[in-house]
């Protein structure tokens, strides 16, 4: 909760609590990770005590459209598959580019407590999750740019335990950015505006003596508009 973590610029902390869903980022999509050491909060506020990490995501720079798709397979019968498109009309740092990039993983998942601690209630942790990640932006040439993002991430995750019903937690997360990156003479600046929603849902249950059963549904709204602006 004390390090700011940033995608592109943009901050990915929760407001709450700053924890950050790692899940919803696709490592396949990234360029390259900055790790800023020590506070920095003089520069990126209250967040960034600890630290700072700032995510580079891929970019497209081949003219054209090109993609790629997969697939794996692996322990628990745990099934994923991924798909990838992109290109842009111009050669270079000039003209329209876009990206589309998705994958989905299901799992059976498995028994998290030991052999001398399973009872009749115990249930394997199972796995559900989507995440569609889409970018259209328009370099006016190198120094000059225009970007939109939207990024769709749900999740269901079992907690190993029924009695009645199925133990989960579930987010649907929706992510939307626009940025202008921009640089005239020793000025240069990056304006960037994001709106995030999550609806954040948990089921629990309690046996014993009488049945209990909690139901949360908790809808998350965080947005922000950021500006960094230097001269050199």
């Amino acid at each position: 909760g004390r390090v700011l973590v940033l995608q592109n610029g943009v901050p990915i902390n929760k407001s709450d609590g700053g924890s950050v869903n790692w899940n919803r980022i696709s490592v396949k999509d990234i360029e390259k990770v900055e790790v800023f050491k020590g506070p920095g909060s003089s520069i990126y506020g209250s967040n960034a005590m600890g630290g700072v990490i700032n995510i580079i995501t891929k970019k497209e720079d081949k003219k054209g459209v090109h993609g790629s798709a997969g697939v794996e397979y692996g322990t628990y019968n745990t099934l994923g598959e991924n798909i990838f498109l992109g290109g842009r009309l111009k050669e270079g740092n000039e003209g329209f580019y876009w990206k589309l990039a998705a994958f989905n993983r299901s799992s059976d998942g498995y028994i998290s407590v030991p052999d001398s601690l399973v009872e009749p209630t115990t249930v394997k942790t199972g796995l559900e999750e989507l995440n569609i990640n889409a970018i259209a932006g328009y370099d006016f040439n190198e120094n000059n740019s225009l970007e939109l993002e939207y990024n769709l991430y749900d999740d269901s995750r079992g907690m190993g335990e029924k009695i009645q019903e199925e133990q989960k937690r579930d987010k649907d997360t929706h992510f939307a950015k626009a940025s202008w990156r921009g640089q005239k003479g020793i000025f240069n600046w990056t304006l960037s505006g994001y709106y995030q929603y999550e609806n954040y849902k948990d089921i629990r249950e309690k046996g014993g003596s009488s049945y209990t059963r909690w139901d949360v549904d908790s809808k998350r709204k965080e947005m922000g508009t950021l500006l960094n602006f230097n001269a050199h």
